[in-house]
Parts: structure tokens; sequence; C-alpha cells
């Protein structure tokens, strides 16, 4: 059904973190992946400063001409400003080398230094700019030396995010499909468990959003409270110490959910809610319940009147 091809799509597109965990109560592994597994590398520029963390040492390896090839073009390290060069001698590793501004770290408010949110946004567009130059295995720098693992994944994944499922397949992609796209922290900053798992964490963040942006953008014929509720199902399915119970139209009206139910008469589709329940938790622990609004369509009020009598 639709769902299931929604839901595919949307596990296929939405999560291309290298590492590949093994998880148990009390251990996490991963894979460790050499230089020479990447095609490409991210690294950041800050404004007024240049080139940091794991770029000055690529600086230092190219005999300091990534330095003067980032001068000549104009490079300012604004955020999001990204340059990509190719094959420079003494990177053997990495054919590609993406350079990314971080902006005026100096100039930052205090949420935005705190969280990091530059540092993300930075990992963000260079993984847009490196997919765009046909990098399949993308190696990230944390740019910061104080940045968490997580950030960075959370970045990557959402670089990573397009929707594009409705735009027609060319003949030779739907002989060939394109590759997935992937990406890593470089490998010596995943030195612990411990930074394994917050690169997890990270990716796992990311992953939450993106899945949130493809319901967003899945257009409204497609996606009715039925479909959703199906693909609410489908993206949990497996997931340990995860229920889903879906209620309908005859269950809302034994709970007097009024609101509800008359808002839901001015559609041709019948109405259903989704409850997620975790029980991973302590028994002692009080439950935490959080209630969110899902709307499949909204008009924000039809207007029945032309744009020049408004």
């Amino acid at each position: 059904n639709a769902s299931s091809w929604l839901t595919s799509r949307m596990r296929n597109s939405a999560s291309g973190l290298l590492i590949t965990p093994t998880t148990s109560r009390t251990t996490t592994t991963h894979s460790k992946t050499s230089l020479k597994s990447f095609d490409a590398v991210v690294v950041g520029y800050e404004e007024k400063v240049g080139l940091v963390g794991f770029g000055v040492e690529l600086n230092s390896k190219s005999g300091k001409t990534l330095g003067e090839l980032l001068r000549l073009s104009g490079m300012q390290g604004k955020e999001g400003e990204t340059r990509m060069f190719y094959a420079l001698s003494g990177i053997d590793e990495f054919p590609r080398v993406c350079v990314v501004g971080l902006g005026d770290t100096s100039q930052l408010d205090h949420q935005r230094r705190a969280s990091f949110d530059h540092v993300r946004s930075a990992v963000a567009a260079g993984i847009r700019e490196c997919k765009k130059n046909s990098a399949l295995a993308i190696a990230v720098d944390r740019m910061e030396e104080d940045a968490p693992l997580s950030v960075v994944t959370e970045g990557g994944e959402l670089g990573l995010y397009v929707y594009d499922n409705l735009k027609s397949v060319p003949t030779n992609e739907k002989e060939t499909p394109k590759e997935k796209v992937a990406f890593s922290p470089l490998p010596h900053l995943l030195s612990s468990p411990h930074q394994v798992a917050l690169a997890i964490r990270g990716s796992h963040n990311g992953f939450a959003q993106n899945c949130a942006r493809f319901m967003m953008d899945v257009p409204g014929n497609l996606f009715n409270p039925a479909e959703f509720v199906i693909h609410i199902n489908h993206l949990f399915a497996g997931m340990g110490n995860m229920r889903v119970a879906v209620r309908d139209r005859s269950w809302m009206e034994k709970q007097q959910m009024g609101a509800l139910l008359s808002v839901a008469q001015g559609s041709a589709s019948d109405p259903f809610l989704a409850e997620l329940h975790y029980d991973g938790g302590n028994n002692e622990e009080s439950p935490l319940i959080l209630v969110g609004k899902g709307i499949t369509f909204d008009s924000g009020g039809l207007n029945i009147k032309l744009g020049k009598n408004m």
C-alpha cells in the first residue's frame, strides 16, 4: 500500500551513518572505517580565524596549498559557505575536500554557542555539498574541539535529507538505482564506546527529525489519517519496548472526544489517533506523557475570495 512504500522510501533515504552499532545492556561496539574507505571529507573554516580542527592538518599535508586555494577562492568562512577541492597533492586519502564556513563564532549568542548549532548547520551544509559533487562515503570532522559527536552526526543526517519521492526517475536510474550516500565522523574521533554511543544518539536524533520532515512534506492526498497510522506502525515495527495502539472513530465517540470529532466532520477521511507506548522505563518511575497534534491536511481556512478582492 501507499504507506509501506512511503515508509520504505523514508528508511532508505534518511539514515546514512556508517557506524554499525551492536548494542546490549552493557556494551556498544562499532565497525572501524579506514580513511581510504572515504571519498570526501568535510572540515570547518571559522570566519576571521581560518581552517580549524582536522582542516589544519590537511592544510599542512597539502603543503599549505589548501589554505592558498581558499584564499584565492575568496573564502570568508560565512556560516554555510562552502568550497570543494579535488585531488589535492599530499591528501591522497580524500579525493574531495569540502571546506564549510562556521561563521564568526565570537559573535554567537550563548544559546547557539552552548548547543553547537553552528557546527550542526555546517556539517549539514558540507554533506549537501558533497552529495552534489557525487561523494558516496563522507568523513566529517567535529570542527570544534569540544563539540560532541552527537551534534556532528545529527547534522549529517539533516544534510542527507531530501524529499524527491514524487519526482519522475530517469529510465537509466530505474535500471541502475542510485547508490546510497553515507557518512561518519573521522575514525580517530570514535576512540571509545562512549564516543560511539554519542555518534549513534546524534544519528537517531537526526533521523527522528527527518521522519517529521518527511511526514510534513508528503502531500495531503497521499497521507490521510489512515495512511498516517499505517506509516507509524511500519516505522516502529520491531523496535524493542515500543507498542503502537491505533484508535478509530468509534473509540473516540466512546471517549467523548467531541472537539476532534467535530473537526473531522469536515473531511472525507475518517479520523484516527495513534498512541506510542514506550515500556523501557523503570517500574518505580512515574510515567511521562507527551501529546502531539498530527494534522494530515489543513487548509488554514478556505479562501472563497479572489485575490483582487482581498
